[in-house]
């Protein structure tokens, strides 16, 4: 995983508390949800050329470095877009543990 990537997460869900085994699963779970958003509202931008592309690289069994540089060279804005994707992540998982409190 990007090491700011995996910071941010850290940061934001108080994980430096836990062991690096619980924080790797953690993290692990929280950035595979990210992921996926990410990844529905990226090809959403592709066209049909560059879908093919990026499914052959799934069917191929790319690693995640390798999907993840090519979403960055070929979606517009896609940094930006995996940053507000994780900010909204937060926020429902803020609002759901808040109404858990009550």
């Amino acid at each position: 995983m990007d090491p700011t990537l995996r910071k941010t997460i850290i940061a934001a869900y108080n994980l430096g508390g836990l062991s690096e085994a619980e924080q790797n699963d953690t993290i692990e779970r929280i950035g595979g949800l990210i992921f996926q958003s990410v990844l529905i509202k990226a090809m959403e931008t592709m066209d049909d050329t560059m879908q093919k592309a990026f499914e052959k690289m799934l069917d191929n069994d790319a690693s995640p470095e390798e999907l993840m540089e090519y979403l960055r060279t070929n979606v517009e804005n896609f940094d930006v877009m995996a940053k507000e994707e994780a900010e909204r992540f937060q926020q429902e998982s803020m609002d759901v543990m808040s109404q858990i409190g009550k």
